[in-house]
């Protein structure tokens, strides 16, 4: 029998998102097969299962394991699973990892070490999706494996900005991979299949329940070395992605797309909560290339280095901010620190606060105003440099 078959029969008998399946793999030097033959008595000195487990563990059948593996092989599926040499190291090391993910595409886009997530509202506005399929391009372009959920909005747009990149893109889907969820993204869902891969960790036919979508979403973070969120409101299911992210020891980021209006007021959350701003995609390549020497450091001539994130897309124009300043209402503390910066371009925080002679906590204050307005950006190293 195929040693993966052992792993569905464990993801069926626990299900999805058990930080035991770990434990499991600890114990059993992860030998799926050796815990499998050892049964219940060997289960219940483990010591960390509970009854309910052991009985879901006697209860789960071998053969509707062999079922599926069996039906992922007529539907031309891989079966990915830990240890096989293309399961993504940094998603085996999140708390929960997936057992088994099925896989339609090039599963082989799942060893890229800088995979990057997109994410945001289902009911995205035009900008916004505009500005989604930009940054998704732009990543893909310089190297990154685009990562999202196939839904609707700015997942969708995200996706297609990696395809006319002619660049791979992974879709993470709440669902069973031959289950026609949302048929109006079934071509789409193709093309993301021919340049890239639909990941689940849900067997084939597994029909969409709105609990699945909140669990697949620790997997779109797991697999990502950052998250970026374009559009959220606050009960967008992107913020549990980023909140993930966040847990995962992951960056999240947000493009400053009209941060006060009510579609990125959850956008807004994450940015006093600590993420980082981005307008420039070189920002993310900056970013990465000192910690990943996988990462390219060349975008394609398409993309000047100096280029933002367009206006026409919504994200503020910045030709001309010197003759809006003051129509941003700027705190006066901000107002001095960008004043400051205009003078010297560039700035480390504590020479700031030291020529300012402010508290660095209202130093914060303001430098995030001013990032929020897109009118400065930090930089690696931390310094902060005029835009």
């Amino acid at each position: 029998m195929d040693k993966r078959v052992y792993w569905i029969w464990l993801q069926q008998a626990l299900k999805y998102g058990n930080y035991k399946i770990k434990y499991i793999c600890d114990l059993y030097k992860n030998d799926i097969e050796s815990f499998f033959k050892a049964k219940e008595r060997d289960w219940r000195l483990c010591g960390f299962f509970t009854n309910n487990d052991i009985d879901a563990l006697n209860s789960s059948s071998i053969e509707s394991a062999q079922q599926i593996f069996e039906q992922c092989y007529r539907l031309s599926y891989d079966i990915v699973v830990p240890f096989d040499g293309i399961y993504p190291d940094n998603l085996w090391h999140i708390a929960n990892p997936p057992a088994v993910l099925y896989v339609l595409g090039n599963s082989s886009v799942l060893k890229s070490k800088i995979k990057i997530a997109v994410v945001g509202t289902r009911n995205a506005s035009f900008a916004g999706e505009q500005v989604a399929e930009e940054v998704a391009k732009r990543a893909a372009t310089s190297g990154a494996i685009v990562v999202s959920g196939g839904a609707l909005g700015i997942d969708s747009a995200a996706h297609r900005g990696a395809i006319n990149a002619e660049k791979p893109t992974i879709a993470v889907l709440g669902c069973g991979i031959n289950f026609n969820y949302l048929s109006q993204n079934s071509r789409l869902r193709y093309r993301i299949s021919k340049h890239g891969a639909l990941i689940s960790e849900y067997p084939p036919d597994t029909s969409a329940h709105n609990y699945n979508f909140p669990m697949r979403n620790r997997i779109i973070s797991g697999l990502s070395v950052a998250t970026i969120v374009v559009e959220a409101g606050q009960k967008s299911g992107s913020l549990i992605t980023a909140n993930l992210a966040n847990d995962q020891g992951r960056d999240v980021f947000v493009v400053p797309l009209n941060v006060n209006g009510a579609l990125c007021s959850g956008a807004r959350t994450l940015l006093e909560d600590g993420a980082k701003i981005v307008t420039h995609i070189e920002d993310l390549v900056e970013y990465y290339k000192y910690k990943h020497d996988s990462f390219p450091n060349i975008i394609d001539n398409d993309y000047n280095n100096s280029e933002k994130l367009s206006s026409d897309f919504g994200v503020k124009n910045y030709q001309d901010k010197q003759n809006k300043i003051e129509n941003y209402n700027l705190s006066p503390n901000t107002k001095a620190c960008y004043k400051l910066l205009c003078q010297h371009k560039k700035l480390y925080i504590d020479k700031i606060s030291e020529l300012l002679n402010l508290d660095i906590k209202y130093i914060l204050a303001s430098l995030t105003e001013l990032e929020l307005y897109a009118l400065i950006r930090v930089c690696p190293g931390k310094f902060y440099e005029i835009l």
